[in-house]
């Protein structure tokens, strides 16, 4: 009869010697591809890009993060949601759209679409569906 024995710290240490070498690269191209692909009106999204950062414990990953305080809202998308004038008495901005200047105390956005660029760029280099 054959049979194989496995030891738990061997393939453990190859799985963690594949990792450093392949890891890198693969974090460098996710990086590249998010930002490449992050949605660009001022530009400060794109880059506020932070990694990769490694994690070499007994599952090695990476992490690739945006420090942007509105990048999760883009990245996610929001329903429609109610703003408000929070340090002046009234809202006032350029009304694109209709051509107007707005003036107000608050106003009803419509709210905005993911645009899931991050987890584009990781699903493109290692694949997946989410």
């Amino acid at each position: 009869m054959n049979y194989v024995v496995i030891y738990p710290d061997k393939v453990h240490d190859a799985f963690v010697e594949a990792s450093l070498i392949r890891m890198p690269p693969l974090a460098d191209e996710v990086m590249g591809i998010a930002r490449s692909t992050c949605p660009i009106d001022t530009g400060q999204l794109e880059a506020s890009h932070d990694g990769p950062d490694f994690t070499w414990g007994v599952f090695p990953t990476f992490k690739i993060s945006n420090r942007a305080p509105y990048a999760f809202y883009v990245h996610e998308g929001t329903g429609p949601h109610q703003i408000r004038a929070r340090r002046a008495p009234m809202l006032r901005f350029w009304w694109e759209s209709r051509g107007v200047e707005f003036r107000g105390p608050k106003v009803n956005h419509p709210g905005g679409p993911s645009q899931p660029w991050l987890r584009n760029a990781m699903n493109a280099v290692v694949g997946g569906g989410g």
